[in-house]
């Protein structure tokens, strides 16, 4: 069989596709973990967070009441999107998880507003008001959470780090100034950077969903486990919701 025609063989184009999408990945995954395993179980830690804490909002609040809660929507979709910026993370496309992780910060955020300003709304109604000229973004949503003004800076300036790697700007593009990102990569610099600001992010994620859902608090804290975890990653937003 001539080479043309191994490339029109079914099990030759897979083993083609796979080794694309999947090869590189997976050496990324090995260096990082045998490099940065201790860290590594961080991205499980928040996993869990989010089953835990979720299954303490379903535990107290009624299935009806949730299901008019666009945050409950958006925060079930979470444990997709955080699994694929783990995902992203693990393949070498930080780039990729850093601009996924700005969505989840805006997406949880206009939940959060949305619920809060339009309550007496149905949940089609405040999907509307997502679109549209009234619709709110970035800093001018995040002013309208009603948290104190030091919470407000702080998801302010987390907000606008993502930015970085959402748009061209200097930082980001700097980056591969002498080493131009051909193929996916092992960057222990770029591991670091975002795992911190997906820490931080999950941290400011679950401090919104307990202060929307907050008769949620006292079983969340009271799991095993999860106020030392807490703790060890210095998710400090989300601690400080215990008793609220």
């Amino acid at each position: 069989m001539n080479e043309s025609n191994n490339h029109t063989n079914p099990d030759s184009r897979y083993e083609i596709l796979r080794s694309y999408v999947f090869d590189e990945h997976q050496e990324v995954l090995m260096k990082t973990f045998s490099e940065l395993q201790d860290s590594c179980t961080d991205w499980n830690e928040i996993h869990n967070h989010w089953i835990d804490l979720n299954k303490a909002i379903t535990e107290v609040y009624d299935l009806d009441y949730l299901s008019t809660q666009l945050l409950m929507d958006r925060y079930l979709e979470l444990f997709r999107n955080l699994r694929w910026v783990t995902t992203s993370v693990f393949s070498g496309a930080y780039d990729s998880a850093m601009r996924d992780l700005r969505f989840i910060l805006e997406d949880i955020c206009q939940a959060v507003y949305i619920d809060r300003d339009f309550q007496y709304l149905s949940i089609k109604e405040k999907y509307r008001k997502t679109e549209g000229p009234e619709r709110l973004r970035g800093s001018r949503l995040i002013s309208k959470l009603r948290l104190n003004d030091t919470q407000l800076e702080t998801i302010k300036g987390l907000y606008n780090e993502l930015n970085d790697y959402i748009h061209p700007s200097h930082k980001f593009l700097m980056e591969s100034l002498s080493d131009p990102r051909v193929v996916f990569f092992y960057s222990r610099l770029w591991y670091e950077d975002v795992h911190s600001l997906h820490t931080r992010v999950g941290d400011t994620v679950f401090c919104l969903v307990l202060s929307q859902f907050p008769k949620a608090s006292s079983i969340f804290f009271d799991r095993p486990y999860v106020k030392s975890s807490l703790e060890e990653m210095s998710m400090d937003f989300t601690l400080s919701m215990e008793g609220k």
